[in-house]
């Protein structure tokens, strides 16, 4: 068997930081469209298929590797594309911006998910994860391949998501 190869879904061995590794979430989340007919759904109910499906598909995929900034522009673009006019011919306009309908019910936006920042959440689960639990299997491979000394207390994903969430200051 040569490397890369695929296991449950996932391609072992390929390089994240190339589309390409990317392509197999990107075809599945235009083929979950085609089936829909998005001119036919109401408002709501596209905003319902973002959230719960269109969010879910790449959860796979984002909660193990970090998405490069193309490939997450490539899944918001999907998303907007759907929500504002799935099925036309023609361009639609964006009546509200994408960040607007990522903030919180709360702040006057709709709760979508930003996939960047849910890319990094995930990521920094398990960084919570190495830091927070004393024994795993996972825990004991990662410390035989960097060294017993290994224990994650500096991670360049978990430093940018507290320099984004908390302006710097660790809480």
């Amino acid at each position: 068997m040569g490397i890369p190869f695929k296991y449950l879904g996932l391609e072992v061995g390929g390089n994240p930081r190339k589309k390409k590794f990317w392509e197999p979430v990107l075809n599945k989340l235009k083929a979950r469209l085609n089936v829909w007919k998005g001119r036919f759904l109401s408002m709501a109910g596209k905003i319902c298929l973002i959230k719960f499906v269109l969010t879910s598909v790449p959860l796979y995929y984002l909660s193990l590797f970090r998405a490069p900034v193309m490939v997450c522009r490539s899944i918001t673009r999907i998303q907007m594309r759907f929500l504002w006019g799935w099925g036309k011919e023609k361009e639609t306009i964006s009546w509200v911006s994408w960040k607007m309908l990522c903030k919180s019910r709360e702040e006057g936006g709709l709760g979508l998910r930003d996939v960047h920042n849910f890319n990094l959440a995930l990521l920094a689960k398990w960084r919570w994860r190495l830091l927070a639990e004393e024994k795993g299997r996972w825990k004991d491979l990662l410390a035989s391949k960097y060294g017993s000394s290994f224990n994650g207390l500096h991670s360049p994903v978990v430093e940018r998501l507290v320099q984004r969430l908390w302006g710097g200051q660790r809480r």
